[in-house]
């Protein structure tokens, strides 16, 4: 029943999508990018022109014409090209209308990309204002409260005045330490740019004058111990899907950086009764989220899992970590939220909220997935292998260099439900990037 929903959506989204004109405004071809840019090529869409910050690669979309700012002498951030378009120059608008003469394009674009339009074509799938305040770890709780989902002791730091380091401490410490996260002041900080794990005061001292160098405030909040987890939410006409929580693969490390995001996998399931607690939680900000913001599509609630859970952030956004391909590689599920998001429900009207959760529950369960890229401060050296396998208490690890990092190829063999993070931080030490552990 639920492979038969799966091949459901599919065929609704290719049906809407096949030879539709599509127009890519893209910051870079980031994993998320590229993994749009394939849905697009696998349903047929008639892609028109990318547009780019950086070199746009060669193996996406080949056959389409191409406008990157690097070429055109303009040298963008990702948040700043998402601002550049605003005001993006006269020839972008020459190129558009070169490939898009009659504005027929959707417009896709990048996760903060907060324009509605691209000179006459509508962005699908923007961010909007209105729901992204709750980005800012500062303001995110106000909603916590409000939809009754657990949240670490906190205060509110002016990083403008700090209060006294020690203080911050002995209000918050419970023998692990204080986690600070920056607020969206100036800039919305992901995979761990923005927190800073401090233990003592002169690490609390060094962290607020680190954050106040792009934030005005801080969030500053007792360190709890688990499994750090995400769960994707999605707020549809007939109420809100909520799917599985997973892992977000977090390895400790040497200062200045003790946190190091690597990436996500559905391997973990989280114990039964806090698996239900996270979704009944996660339900109720989706709800909030709708009738509050009148907020449509994907959304996600970041937090840690051990005996039970807290929330430490909220993603309402386009977010990645489903991992669906490796189950279901068919379902263009990045194009259906997208959709989703703009309110074209009509397509997908005949598949109901439970069968589509039931149907992603399904896939992870039957196909758990992993992705995950360490990072290599010293990537450079010589003699360094390219690729490895090891053997870590059963579970065989595979890897290779990419970039500056290790790509994390397979993992194979892990127990079921089993949190996949000892076996990264094992591949790290096997390719020679030292100093990576998996939390206790």
């Amino acid at each position: 029943m639920t492979a038969e929903v799966g091949d459901r959506l599919a065929a609704l989204v290719r049906d809407r999508w096949s030879a539709a004109p599509v127009v890519l405004a893209v910051n870079r071809f980031d994993g998320a990018m590229r993994a749009l840019a394939a849905e697009l090529a696998a349903v047929g869409a008639d892609v028109r022109g990318i547009v780019s910050a950086e070199p746009i690669p060669v193996d996406v979309h080949p056959a389409a014409p191409r406008w990157a700012a690097s070429g055109h002498g303009h040298r963008l951030t990702r948040t700043g090209f998402d601002r550049w378009l605003r005001t993006a120059p006269d020839d972008v608008a020459t190129f558009l209308d070169v490939v898009d003469p009659h504005r027929q394009a959707r417009v896709l674009a990048s996760t903060y990309t907060a324009v509605p339009e691209l000179f006459g074509r509508p962005v699908h799938g923007w961010w909007r204002a209105d729901s992204a305040r709750w980005e800012d770890k500062t303001a995110v709780d106000t909603l916590w409260a409000a939809a009754g989902m657990p949240a670490p002791a906190h205060r509110i730091v002016d990083l403008s005045d700090p209060p006294d380091a020690a203080g911050i401490l002995a209000g918050l410490d419970r023998g692990r330490g204080v986690m600070i996260a920056a607020d969206a002041s100036q800039v919305v900080l992901g995979s761990s740019k923005g927190l800073r794990w401090v233990h003592s005061p002169d690490e609390t001292r060094a962290a607020l004058a680190d954050l106040a160098r792009f934030s005005a405030t801080a969030r500053a909040a007792t360190f709890v111990d688990g499994v750090p987890f995400s769960i994707l939410g999605m707020v549809r006409p007939d109420g809100v899907a909520v799917f599985e929580p997973f892992e977000i693969l977090t390895l400790l490390g040497p200062e200045p950086a003790p946190l190091v995001y690597c990436g996500t996998s559905t391997h973990w399931h989280a114990p039964a009764p806090v698996r239900d607690g996270i979704r009944r939680a996660t339900r109720r900000v989706g709800t909030l989220l709708a009738e509050q913001d009148g907020y449509r599509g994907v959304f996600s609630v970041d937090g840690v899992a051990g005996r039970d859970f807290v929330a430490t952030e909220l993603n309402p956004r386009h977010v990645s970590g489903l991992t669906l391909w490796a189950g279901r590689p068919d379902v263009p599920f990045r194009l259906f939220a997208r959709d989703t998001q703009e309110g074209t429900d009509a397509p997908y009207a005949s598949i109901g909220t439970s069968e589509l959760e039931e149907f992603v529950a399904s896939t992870l369960r039957d196909s758990p997935g992993t992705v995950a890229w360490i990072p290599d401060p010293d990537h450079g050296a010589p003699d360094r292998p390219s690729r490895g396998e090891l053997v870590c208490d059963g579970v065989t690890v595979q890897w290779r260099r990419e970039r500056d990092g290790i790509r994390i190829v397979r993992i194979a063999g892990a127990p079921r439900g089993a949190a996949v993070a000892p076996y990264v931080a094992a591949a790290a030490t096997d390719a020679g990037v030292t100093g990576l552990r998996a939390a206790e």
